[in-house]
This record gives C-alpha cells, sequence and structure tokens, in this order.
C-alpha cells in the first residue's frame, strides 16, 4: 500500500508539475505571439509611412492599408489587455486618424488639379459653328458633377472651396451660354 501511497503522490508532483509546465509554456507563447503581432504591426506602420502617392487609386490603397492597420492594432490592443498585458496604443491610433485625414485631403487637392487641367484642355468653341458648340457644352456637362462632387467633399473637410465654387459657376455660365446659342 505504502507503494501505491507514494506512487500517487509522486503522480501529483508531477501532474502538478506538468501543469505548471503547461501554464507557463502558453503564456510564454502568448507573450511571443504579442510580440510578434507587435513586430508585425510595427513593419507595416514603417512600410506605409514610406509610400508615396501620385494618382488616385495609389490613394485609395494607402487609405484602405491604413484602415487596415488601425484595425488591427485596436484588435491587438483589445487583445493583449485581455490576456494581461497592459497596452495603451491610443497614440498611434491617433497619428493613423490624422495621417488618413491628410490623404484624404491630398487625393481632394490632386483631383482638383486634375479637374483644372480638363478644364484648361476645353477651348472656347468658335460660337457660330454649331457642332463646336455642342462638343464644349457636352464636355462641360461631363465636367459639372465631378466639380459638385468635389465640392461635396471640400466642404466635408471643412475646407475652403472658393476655388471649385468658382469652376462651378464658370461652367454654369458656359453651359447656359451654349445653350443659349444652340436654341436660336
Amino acid at each position: 500500500m505504502k507503494l501505491f501511497d507514494g506512487c500517487i503522490k509522486t503522480f501529483k508532483i508531477v501532474k502538478n508539475g506538468l501543469f505548471l509546465f503547461v501554464v507557463l509554456f502558453a503564456l510564454s507563447c502568448n507573450q511571443s505571439n504579442s510580440n510578434s503581432k507587435r513586430d508585425e504591426i510595427n513593419a507595416r506602420l514603417s512600410q506605409l509611412q514610406n509610400r508615396t502617392c501620385t494618382e488616385e487609386s495609389e490613394y485609395d490603397r494607402l487609405i484602405e492599408d491604413y484602415k487596415n492597420l488601425q484595425t488591427d492594432i485596436v484588435n491587438y490592443t483589445e487583445n493583449a489587455n485581455k490576456n494581461g498585458e497592459s497596452k495603451n496604443n491610443d497614440k498611434t491610433i491617433a497619428d493613423i486618424e490624422e495621417k488618413l485625414t491628410l490623404l484624404k485631403v491630398s487625393k481632394l487637392r490632386l483631383k482638383q488639379l486634375k479637374l483644372g487641367g480638363e478644364m484648361r484642355k476645353l477651348k472656347e468653341p468658335n460660337w457660330s459653328n454649331l457642332d463646336e458648340v455642342k462638343r464644349y457644352r457636352n464636355s462641360l456637362v461631363e465636367l459639372q458633377p465631378k466639380l459638385i462632387d468635389l465640392q461635396t467633399e471640400f466642404m466635408k473637410f471643412h475646407m475652403d472651396a472658393e476655388v471649385v465654387n468658382e469652376s462651378i459657376n464658370v461652367v454654369n455660365n458656359e453651359i447656359s451660354r451654349s445653350d443659349l446659342i444652340l436654341r436660336n
């Protein structure tokens, strides 16, 4: 019986030791996963900070990548805090919010430049040639909603849309002028 009692005590010690080992191993793996996730997030942030944009599609992709990173940081922080690791990434999240705003504004400025270029390409027609007047008017009508969309986007950011407003007025006046000539 003593041998059996000794085996039970040994088993309990081994079982408790094994349980402690499993818990410590799980905690160290969790810490290791947390550190690797943090390193991955930092690498992605650094990579995004080094990207530049010259086209609208590049801005869209970079904005989307920053949003995805922001979501991952929020999830990482929540998971770390649930697991007892104190993490506070509020400053990083606020910095990403600021960067997103700057990217959106830069994208608007690029759109403004492109639409300004489209307007400059339009040549005033020979007003006595009705085909030229029709083409001119059609080009203005295509440009008009783009300018209105740009104006709306500027207003979302509480930005001065004076240049866009002036462009809309010019386009509207030229459409009216074209309509008068085409009616007569």
